[in-house]
Formats: structure tokens, C-alpha cells, sequence
């Protein structure tokens, strides 16, 4: 299941969607010629979609000293 949630988050490194885990399930199967399978009923990691281009939230500034 490790390679499987690998396969998910690298999915998602390289695709701005989402990806059903039957898809990466599938996927793993026909890499494997067969010899990994796992249940259809198998639930991966959650993940998250993560924008890689969005711009960090700024921090609010601090104070230095008594106001």
C-alpha cells in the first residue's frame, strides 16, 4: 500500500486533479504485470490538492517593544 500512496501523491506533484484511488489501484496492477494487487475496496492516503504556485500567506508584522 506504501507504493500505492507513492503513486497517488506523485500523481498529483505532476496533475493539477484530483485522481480516484481505482485509478491508481488499476494502474499499479498493470505496472506490476499482475504480481501487486490490492482490494478494489483499498483506501488510500488522503491527499490534498496542493498549489505549487500560489504565493505564501504573509505573515503580520511584529511588534518590537510596548506599543
Amino acid at each position: 500500500m506504501l507504493v500505492a500512496n507513492l503513486m497517488k501523491r506523485q500523481f498529483l506533484v505532476w496533475n493539477r486533479d484530483t485522481v480516484p484511488d481505482a485509478i491508481i489501484l488499476k494502474d499499479l496492477a498493470e505496472m506490476s504485470k499482475g504480481k501487486v494487487k490490492l482490494p478494489p475496496e483499498t483506501q488510500l492516503a488522503r491527499t490534498y490538492r496542493v498549489d505549487l504556485f500560489a504565493r505564501p500567506t504573509e505573515r503580520p508584522a511584529q511588534r518590537s517593544g510596548p506599543a
